[in-house]
């Protein structure tokens, strides 16, 4: 990924130097960075209008950018819950370097950010209450990045605890069907899921 210097600005009597960089990410996304005089000296000075490869300046900006990537990830939370990999997704997709976005991850799941055990409980008990069926709620379950053995092990742990029982869900959708309509029985329990 490309990044253009967009300025380079003394602050703090000379101290410190403001560093806007635009990374061209699907959109755009501009960052500024607050580096010591002495950091941008030994990395090589670098002028306002160049383009480079953003992971170059990764020595200059890294311990800024995951301070930024941190912060950034604590807003994304703040508006919903987030998968590991949706989080990463979400974090370099906004210009972030990679090695930035997977330290935040992981910080925010040390920090007990991201419980993604729970989330897949609640998952599972919004799913039970749609009578979504496993066929229906794996693929939406795996496009928001769980992993298929967590979502096995979060289906047994529900199962074992009430949160989402088979029989009861399949009994609600057949309710009112007659026995012996096998087709229309059948056709029921696929188109939810089962």
């Amino acid at each position: 990924m490309k990044a253009t210097i967009d300025a380079v600005q003394s602050v703090r009597s000379g101290a410190e130097i403001l560093l806007t960089v635009t990374v061209h990410s699907m959109p755009p996304r501009t960052h500024i960075y607050r580096i010591s005089r002495d950091k941008f000296s030994e990395e090589g000075s670098i002028d306002a209008g160049e383009t480079v490869d953003f992971e170059e300046l990764a020595p200059l900006i890294g311990d800024e950018d995951a301070r930024l990537a941190y912060a950034r990830g604590v807003k994304i939370l703040a508006s919903g819950d987030n998968t590991r990999r949706n989080l990463l997704r979400k974090l370099t997709e906004r210009g972030f370097l990679r090695e930035s976005a997977e330290g935040a991850v992981e910080r925010l799941v040390k920090e007990g950010y991201i419980r993604e055990d729970e989330l897949l409980e609640r998952q599972l008990a919004i799913y039970a209450k749609r009578l979504w069926g496993p066929k229906k709620f794996l693929p939406n379950l795996l496009e928001k990045g769980f992993s298929r053995a967590d979502i096995e092990a979060a289906l047994v742990r529900a199962r074992e605890e009430g949160i989402y029982d088979d029989d009861s869900i399949r009994a609600e959708i057949l309710a009112g069907l007659p026995e012996g309509d096998f087709a229309q029985r059948r056709a029921r329990l696929y188109k939810h899921g089962f």
